[in-house]
């Protein structure tokens, strides 16, 4: 089971390249999402999977509204929310936030599980 993971939310664009890798510098194209996929999740490269640290860049061709969220071991650490172009982030694995796939009572119980294993 990979740690690492991304779950398109939802999109009206035609296509999602998603690359990711150590750092910006250092990354790769690992999958291109399409409307048929619907909101599975895609694991991130092997490569990365042992990495606490990552970087992860999400690409769309047009305008179009993109809701998706990168996820460490099931929960979520970067929400994302952006309409057309890119958006790219440095993630942590245990920062956790707020996920576009989900309402606010899951976000709730999320952090609230992460901070009960402080």
């Amino acid at each position: 089971m990979p740690h690492w993971t991304v779950k398109v939310c939802g999109s009206s664009a035609q296509s999602i390249t998603m690359q990711a890798g150590p750092h910006k510098s250092d990354n790769n194209v690992f999958a291109t999402w399409r409307p048929a996929d619907g909101q599975k999740e895609i694991p991130l490269p092997d490569r990365i999977q042992s990495f606490k640290n990552i970087y992860f860049k999400a690409i769309t061709p047009g305008n179009d509204q993109t809701d998706l969220c990168v996820k460490y071991d099931g929960g979520t650490v970067k929400g994302m929310s952006f309409n057309g172009g890119n958006e790219d982030h440095d993630i942590n694995a245990t920062i956790p936030d707020f996920c576009p796939c989900e309402g606010t009572a899951a976000v709730t119980l999320t952090k609230l599980k992460w901070n009960s294993e402080d």
